[in-house]
């Protein structure tokens, strides 16, 4: 048997608390397969998000700008990297909008690069020479209005093309349009095809299935705004792949290997859950074995304040984690055709909250851990600061709403929380302040500047207080945290310490100054130790905290205090001793 291997062994209660993977498999031979299967999940859900969901992005996303250059004008500068509405302000441009988005469309073949083919909802391959144009009327006025005063026959549907506009036809007046206009909500056209992208295996071919709305809203009368919508989803065809190829190229094996490690992750956070309930149920037997005892036992002391730990947090969102990499993979496997949906969701959940939890493992070394330990300290201060200002923020929200609706940025409660928060940030702070001051100079300038001097210079500096305070109560946690490790080794029989127990250098070998040298460092260190116990015992006395809770720290500070003082009193008088220095 290899000799470097270590048997395992049973892990004593504290250590199971206290103890990182790494060192329960060093000290005890106990393997960090939780540890591992999370190293494994992030591996594999990393490449199903950049493989599986990413494989064709750069070609979904081309494709997309290339039908919106199409059927949406590039005049438009509203988006930055392709537009996506636009509007239509008289009957002359919405009927030249409509002719030419048709025949564009319907002569595909020499509209776009890649060859299109139409088909109907069940994906079979048809011929087009119409678009079926879809009608949504105002209901209150359709069941009033007399048709017979309508020149334009009232119709649900229309199937239009580049030289038959249906109710927008040229050979119907302006004022037959506009009164037309005036009993609808909107309109669309719907365009259904399918594309072939070539895949790097073989001869192998993804289809694709597109739907694409063409959508022109009149709800706010003023003007007709054009948007589109577009979806895709995979083909079910037939492929000369035999279904190992297909299992392997598509991925699905990805899958298969994220939902089975995702099971496992689920077992062991259980395990671990079921552990803790143990634990705690075992603090509970100790308690009641120490309130018996008329003196303090050092080990009962011990195990009775370590082994109080709460239900692990990480555990809890890595099994959330798990869940939605599981659902997402079983979607990946059932639903082909969701690739803009739920799955990607679900999945980019699950890998988010996958690399979040590695917190999980850097908790056991605070220097790592100083971000989480942050936040942790700081939520608590964070949480009611955020719901103290939160009603300032909306009602300065409303203000903006009810004094610059006439502006586009404050035209509905969504877009002025928006325009907010950007001011918050430090972004657009001068374009906005210039929006609002042209629809209102008094009221603009007011608003602005007393916004911005509240919440950047006075809520986002408290803000920051906040986190500074909380950052420095985790370092100073940090930085004492050696005591509490300490305790754990050292405390089981401080009465019998010696010389052996301190770790002293071989005096033989070393010369008078360097024991004098060595001697003053310990002393130092031992002080240091002394007065940061003394410093711990003062912040117990003020933590709200009940009174039991509070002797039982005490009186573990007071054991650590007595065991460094037997500790000098060793090498005052032991090592004074021999050496006679």
């Amino acid at each position: 048997m290899d000799s470097s291997f270590k048997e395992p062994q049973e892990i004593p209660p504290e250590d199971k608390v206290t103890l990182s993977p790494l060192d329960k498999y060093r000290i005890y031979g106990k393997f960090p397969l939780n540890m591992v299967i999370h190293a494994l999940l992030i591996v594999f859900t990393t490449i199903q998000a950049m493989i599986i969901l990413g494989e064709f992005t750069d070609y979904f996303r081309a494709q997309e700008k290339s039908f919106t250059n199409v059927l949406i004008s590039q005049d438009s500068k509203e988006n930055r990297d392709y537009p996506r509405k636009i509007y239509l302000y008289d009957i002359k441009s919405l009927q030249e909008h409509l002719s030419s988005s048709l025949e564009k469309m319907l002569d595909s073949n020499n509209t776009f690069l890649t060859d299109i083919i139409y088909v109907n909802k069940s994906n079979e391959e048809i011929q087009v020479e119409t678009i079926e144009m879809d009608i949504e009327y105002k209901e209150e006025n359709i069941k009033n209005i007399n048709k017979s005063n309508y020149r334009i026959p009232i119709n649900y549907y229309y199937y239009v093309s580049k030289d038959y506009l249906g109710p927008f036809n040229r050979n119907y007046t302006d004022d037959e349009i506009k009164q037309y206009l005036d009993i609808i909500e909107k309109f669309e056209l719907e365009y259904r095809f399918k594309t072939y992208v070539t895949y790097f295996y073989k001869e192998h071919k993804e289809c694709f299935i597109w739907t694409i709305k063409q959508i022109y809203d009149f709800i706010k009368r003023a003007h007709i705004e054009v948007s589109l919508y577009i979806n895709n989803e995979q083909c079910e065809e037939k492929t000369s792949l035999s279904k190992i190829e297909q299992f392997i190229i598509t991925h699905l094996w990805v899958h298969f290997v994220v939902m089975f490690l995702s099971t496992i992750s689920i077992f062991l956070s259980l395990y671990n859950f079921y552990e803790v309930i143990k634990i705690n149920k075992y603090r509970k037997t100790i308690q009641k074995e120490k309130k018996k005892q008329k003196k303090l036992d050092n080990k009962i002391l011990k195990e009775s304040v370590i082994i109080a730990k709460p239900l692990n947090k990480w555990d809890i969102i890595i099994v959330i984690g798990n869940i939605c990499q599981i659902i997402g993979s079983i979607l990946g496997l059932l639903e082909n055709d969701n690739m803009n949906g739920s799955m990607d969701m679900l999945i980019g959940f699950g890998v988010m909250l996958c690399y979040i939890t590695i917190g999980k493992y850097l908790d056991y070394n605070t220097k790592y851990a100083l971000l989480y330990q942050t936040l942790s300290h700081s939520i608590q201060n964070i949480i009611p600061f955020f719901v103290g200002i939160l009603p300032i923020f909306i009602g300065f929200t409303f203000l903006g709403l009810l004094l610059f609706w006439n502006s586009e940025r404050f035209t509905n409660v969504t877009d002025v929380m928006k325009a907010l928060y950007a001011i918050v940030n430090g972004d657009s702070i001068y374009d906005i302040i210039v929006d609002i001051t042209d629809k209102n100079n008094f009221y603009g300038q007011v608003y602005g500047y007393l916004f911005t001097i509240l919440f950047i210079i006075v809520v986002m500096n408290v803000f920051i207080a906040i986190i500074q305070e909380a950052y420095v109560s985790a370092k100073v946690a940090s930085q004492s945290q050696w005591i509490y490790s300490d305790l754990l080794k050292k405390m089981d029989n401080p009465e019998n310490e010696n010389i052996k127990n301190l770790n002293l250098p071989n005096i033989e070998d070393m010369s008078q100054t360097e024991i004098k040298a060595e001697l003053e460092n310990r002393i130092i260190l031992m002080n240091k130790g002394l007065n940061k116990c003394r410093e711990l015992i003062e912040e117990v006395e003020d933590k709200d905290i009940n009174e039991e809770e509070k002797n039982e720290l005490r009186n573990i500070l007071l054991l650590k205090i007595e065991e460094i003082d037997q500790k000098m009193e060793i090498i005052r008088t032991v090592w004074f001793k021999k050496e006679n220095i």
